[in-house]
């Protein structure tokens, strides 16, 4: 499963696809665990975050991860407020076709589409 945030409640946002499971858990994913016990986890992880960007606000913790190999839906990305979505085209590869990159207040990612 991914667990993604859809409201932002911080700047840098954490609405921008990317998946907080490991993070809100504090471990990786194991068949054992129960929504209800993910839930329970969710306001300790607010505090952490808000408790990180007030401490830190020059030092930010990055939260979650884009997982490798992931299809990801480009439209989803489109949606989210703080990101933009840039096209391209291989110019060094031998490979053809193009590339969007995916930029948020914390991250970038490529794609080949």
């Amino acid at each position: 499963p991914k667990v993604l945030c859809l409201t932002s409640f911080t700047n840098p946002s954490l609405v921008d696809g990317r998946d907080l499971l490991s993070e809100i858990l504090c471990e990786e994913w194991d068949q054992s665990i129960t929504i209800f016990e993910l839930i329970q986890e969710l306001p300790c992880f607010i505090i952490k975050v808000l408790e990180n960007y007030s401490k830190t606000p020059n030092n930010l913790k990055i939260w979650g991860q884009f997982h490798i190999g992931q299809n990801y839906d480009l439209e989803q990305f489109a949606n989210f407020p703080n990101c933009q979505l840039y096209s391209g085209k291989h110019i060094r590869s031998k490979e053809k076709g193009s590339r969007k990159a995916i930029a948020s207040h914390c991250s970038i990612m490529l794609t080949n589409t």
